[in-house]
């Protein structure tokens, strides 16, 4: 029988979690109002409710995107399995993969930010403003560029997928090792999920984009 290293839940995995749902619904915040301002009244009755249900998982996405890149820290906090057999826990995993894609997406957000405060002159203020609200500003590339929804729903589509291969890729070599510890069931649960949008995902790309 296996001995467990996993850890109780702490008053600072509750705090962690915490300040990951408070960043969570203030990225919210920005795409919000823009996701859900699209006219779906015109769409027969399954597609409007399918479509309608997706602009509001979108608009709260960052929330559990915040809760897997925590979890995937706490996960890293000891006690804990060593690595390799960490490595095998599907919790761990879905939340390692969303914490890879937003890392990566990541890169390319703070690129377009550079861009959009390149075209003006900007005060500290006014870069935390171009964060927060969804105003548009002369340039090819302004703050509506960085906030578009579709650039939003491509990170949600490409997160889903990574979870879906990472899970995949444990199933198929045998490595799939679930453990009865709180911090695995989160992962897991939010790997479920991610997983599960991925229907509602590719509706709005093919209803929406095209």
């Amino acid at each position: 029988m296996r001995s467990s290293q996993s850890r109780r839940c702490t008053l600072l995995d509750v705090m962690a979690l915490i300040a990951a749902t408070a960043i969570g619904f203030s990225l919210a915040r920005t795409y919000s109002l823009e996701v859900l301002s699209n006219d779906l009244k015109h769409y027969p009755f399954l597609p409007r409710v399918l479509l309608t249900s997706w602009a509001y998982i979108l608009a709260v996405l960052p929330v559990p995107a915040m809760w897997s890149i925590a979890l995937f820290g706490l996960s890293l906090r000891r006690p804990r399995p060593d690595l390799r057999r960490l490595a095998r826990q599907p919790g761990f995993v879905a939340a390692g993969a969303v914490t890879l894609v937003g890392a990566i997406r990541l890169a390319g957000f703070l690129t377009l930010i550079a861009r959009t405060l390149g075209n003006r002159s900007y005060t500290l203020g006014a870069f935390f403003d171009a964060l927060a609200m969804t105003v548009s500003f002369r340039g090819p590339v302004n703050v509506a560029t960085v906030y578009n929804t579709a650039y939003f729903a491509s990170s949600a589509f490409g997160t889903s997928m990574a979870v879906a291969a990472a899970w995949l890729l444990l199933v198929v070599s045998g490595r799939w090792r679930s453990e009865p510890a709180w911090l695995d069931r989160l992962g897991r649960g939010l790997g479920a999920y991610w997983i599960g949008i991925i229907p509602f995902s590719c509706w709005w790309d093919y209803h929406i984009l095209y």
